[in-house]
């Protein structure tokens, strides 16, 4: 299931856990697609993802693209 934050808190805590700390850092596009296309949309980056569990609903927020820089 694609990931979008509900929230711009939660946004900021995606991106301190995932972009902040990514290599791909001001190379990557993704951040600014999220923002500029719905999720519905086609452009919409399929790297944000996120698993629904039943009984708990959509968990374990995640970017596939993420690379920890050193």
């Amino acid at each position: 299931m694609k990931y979008k934050p509900s929230n711009g808190t939660e946004g900021m805590s995606f991106m301190d856990k995932f972009c902040d700390r990514c290599l791909f850092g001001d190379d990557c596009d993704i951040l600014g697609d999220t923002m500029v296309y719905d999720v519905d949309d086609n452009k919409y980056p399929k790297e944000w993802i996120c698993d629904f569990v039943k009984g708990e609903g959509f968990k374990n927020p995640r970017c596939t693209k993420f690379m920890q820089k050193d």
